[in-house]
């Protein structure tokens, strides 16, 4: 979402995983993307993994899109801290929740997803009484971390508390679904947020 709302050229390189979580497509992944990592960002010959950093990088690269707030303000300390929450906070608490056997035996799994459960609540609350006045999560002023709180609640969406149900989260989200860009990204993945 943010490379398209920055503006720059790009080209998406879609990855299709079959039902063991292998990757079937591109053929050529691990020479395109040497350790799987998805998402990734190659910009020339160095290759960006993560995706708060794909999303800072991308911000900084295209700064006529107004995508992060000047360097040193306090709006931009601001940014910082929601894309550094959102990825090591309530991303890694998706994670567990969705991924139990990436952090624990199989016999500890359930007690995972069960804490994760609990914390995706919780961080639902905390974001939704966090948002403020809004409109967006600066404030007035819309930037990438907006972006990486959209892809957060969507993914909530397959949760038994989805993060949309909340009135605050669910009008939040529909207003950055209505920016262009982001429905050309919705076109291009084919995405449907009617299908878990």
């Amino acid at each position: 979402m943010t490379v398209e709302e920055s503006g720059i050229d790009y080209e998406l390189v879609r990855v299709r995983r079959d039902d063991d979580g292998n990757v079937v497509e591109p053929i050529d992944f691990e020479q395109l993307n040497p350790g799987g990592h998805v998402p990734d960002l190659r910009d020339g010959d160095h290759l960006l993994r993560e995706a708060s950093a794909v999303v800072m990088h991308v911000s900084d690269m295209a700064p006529g899109a107004a995508l992060a707030p000047p360097l040193g303000s306090r709006e931009r300390a601001e940014w910082y801290r929601w894309l550094s929450f959102l990825s090591g906070t309530v991303q890694v608490a998706y994670l567990c929740y969705f991924q139990p056997h990436r952090y624990a035996a199989a016999e500890a799994q359930t007690h995972v997803t069960d804490k994760a459960r609990a914390d995706l609540i919780e961080l639902r609350t905390t974001v939704a009484e966090n948002l403020g006045a809004g409109p967006y999560v600066l404030g007035d002023t819309f930037s990438s971390a907006d972006l990486y709180l959209t892809m957060m609640i969507r993914w909530g969406r397959r949760t038994e508390n989805p993060w949309w149900d909340d009135a605050a989260l669910r009008s939040y989200y529909e207003r950055i679904l209505a920016r262009p860009a982001i429905r050309r990204v919705w076109e291009q993945e084919g995405l449907d947020d009617d299908v878990c």
